[in-house]
C-alpha cells in the first residue's frame, strides 16, 4: 500500500504541484495511500470506544449487582420482619392460630429448631463458661509460662466435649419436645390426620420459645464457681444451686408447654367419647409420652452422655 508520501510526490509529478488539503482527505478515503498517523489515530479512537463501552457495562454490571444485593437484603428484612412478626403472634396467642387452615410448615419447623438449639444452649453455655474460669483459674495460680501445658489440655478438652455436649443435649430436648407425638397419633386416630396433628404441635412452639431464649440469655449472666467465691464456698455453693435451678427450670418450662398442648388436643379428641373416659385417655397420653422418654433416654441418650464421661475421665492432663 502506497504511503502518504509516496502518493504526494506521484501527485506533484502529474500534476506539477502539490495536493490540497481536500485532495489528500478525498484520496486517503478512497484508499489511494496508507496514513500511519491516521491509522493510529483511528485504531486509538477504536480502543477508546471500546473501553468505554466495556466501562460503561461494566459500570452497569456494577450497579444491577448492587440493586440485586440491595433486593436481595430488602428480601431478606422482610422475611425476618415476617418471621419475628408470625412468632410474636404465636407466641402470645397459641390457641389463636391452632385451627389454621393453611400454616407456615417453615416457620413452625424454623421454631421448634430454634426452641431446641437454645434450650440446647443453655447448658453448653454454662459448661462453656466453667471451662473459661477453670483455664483463668490456672493461669493466675502457676503464672503463665508454667501453666501454658495446663491451659492448652483444659483447651484441648473443651474442644472435644463442647461439641458433644451441644449435641446431646439437642437430642434430648428433640426427645423430649416431641414425645408427646406418638400418644396423640393414637388419641387422634379416625379424628385427624397425623401431618396436620404435628402442624397443630407445633403452634405452640413459640411460646415454649420464649423460655428457652430467656434461658439462654440468663446463662450468661448465671453464677459458675470461680477461683475467688471458693472463700466463701457455704455461699457459693447456695448461689451456684439456685442458678442451677433456674437454668433447668427455664427450658423446662419450654416442655411443660408442650405437654399442656398435649393435654389441649386430648381434651379436644376425647372429651365426648362415650367409651371411654376423657381421664383414662389423659392417664394412657402421660404413660405413652412417659415411655417414649424412657426409651429414648435408655436408647439414645445414656449412652451418648456415657460416651462423653468416659472421653472426660479418660483425658490425659
Amino acid at each position: 500500500m502506497t504511503s502518504r508520501k509516496e502518493w504526494e510526490e506521484y501527485f506533484e509529478l502529474i500534476n506539477n504541484r502539490k495536493p490540497n488539503a481536500d485532495e489528500i482527505a478525498a484520496a486517503l478515503e478512497k484508499g489511494e495511500f496508507t496514513d500511519a498517523y491516521a491509522e493510529a489515530a483511528k485504531a486509538e479512537a477504536k480502543v477508546e470506544a471500546e473501553l468505554k463501552k466495556d466501562g460503561k457495562e461494566i459500570s452497569k454490571g456494577m450497579e444491577e449487582t448492587k440493586e440485586q444485593a440491595g433486593e436481595a437484603f430488602n428480601k431478606a428484612k422482610q422475611h425476618a420482619g415476617n418471621y419475628f412478626g408470625w412468632l410474636k403472634n404465636r407466641a402470645l396467642h397459641p390457641m389463636k392460630y391452632v385451627n389454621e387452615d393453611k400454616p407456615n410448615q417453615l416457620y413452625l419447623w424454623l421454631t421448634f429448631a430454634l426452641t431446641t438449639v437454645l434450650s440446647a444452649g443453655i447448658f453448653w453455655n454454662v459448661i462453656r463458661r466453667i471451662f473459661a474460669v477453670m483455664g483463668d483459674a490456672v493461669r493466675s495460680s502457676y503464672g503463665s509460662s508454667y501453666s501454658s501445658s495446663y491451659t492448652r489440655g483444659i483447651a484441648d478438652l473443651a474442644g472435644r466435649v463442647l461439641p458433644s455436649v451441644f449435641f446431646n443435649f439437642v437430642v434430648v430436648f428433640v426427645i423430649l419436645f416431641l414425645a408427646a407425638l406418638p400418644g396423640l397419633a393414637l388419641v387422634s386416630k379416625g379424628k385427624e390426620k397425623f401431618k396436620n396433628l404435628v402442624n397443630k404441635f407445633l403452634v405452640f412452639q413459640p411460646a415454649a420459645a420464649v423460655f428457652a431464649a430467656v434461658g439462654f440469655i440468663y446463662s450468661f449472666i448465671a453464677q459458675v464457681p470461680t477461683e475467688n467465691s471458693i472463700s466463701n464456698l457455704n455461699s457459693t455453693i447456695q448461689g451456684i444451686m439456685i442458678n442451677i435451678g433456674i437454668l433447668v427450670a427455664l427450658p423446662m418450662l419450654a416442655v411443660a408447654v408442650t405437654n399442656l398442648a398435649s393435654i389441649y388436643f386430648v381434651q379436644k379428641y376425647r372429651e365426648n367419647d362415650q367409651k371411654i373416659d376423657l381421664i383414662w385417655w389423659q392417664i394412657a397420653q402421660t404413660i405413652i409420652t412417659s415411655v417414649v422418654i424412657y426409651i429414648g433416654y435408655a436408647v439414645i441418650v445414656t449412652p451418648m452422655f456415657k460416651s462423653l464421661i468416659d472421653t472426660i475421665s479418660s483425658f490425659n492432663y
